[in-house]
């Protein structure tokens, strides 16, 4: 589920971007694709709590939960998936939970990770994440 004219309006009416950066980098997702964290970030520096914010924003929109911790994905969830399919989506195997592969991802990785649950014959579990974090 894309992040839609709400989600734009709430950064907007938070303070976290101006009506015109919000214009920006939705041309900027139109022009480049990507994740719309990213255009965000690019819209404006941001600080941590804002980043932070940013995140919650869009989990609150889309009904995820945050990914808690990307400095510790267990061996057997970074080994169920190749290098290229999580840099391509991109996500990060978290735990693997018996056949739940739990994963961080930006927003724009839905259609890959339904993609990774039908050809690995799992159950994947979406936690948000922004795209840099994923791609640390």
């Amino acid at each position: 589920m894309p992040l839609d004219d709400r989600f734009w309006r709430r950064l907007s009416d938070e303070g976290l971007l101006q009506p015109s950066e919000v214009e920006a980098a939705r041309a900027r997702l139109g022009r480049e694709g990507g994740s719309p964290d990213t255009a965000i970030l690019e819209a404006r520096r941001h600080s941590g709590p804002q980043r932070e914010q940013i995140l919650q924003i869009a989990a609150e929109e889309l009904g995820l939960e945050i990914a808690s911790d990307l400095t510790d994905p267990e061996p057997r969830a970074l080994a169920r998936l190749s290098t290229e399919t999580c840099e391509s989506a991109p996500l990060l195997p978290l735990q693997l939970e018996g056949d739940t592969l739990i994963v961080a991802a930006p927003a724009s990785a839905e259609d890959a990770i339904e993609a990774i649950a039908r050809a690995e014959g799992l159950n994947v579990e979406h936690r948000l994440a922004l795209e840099l974090d994923v791609r640390k």
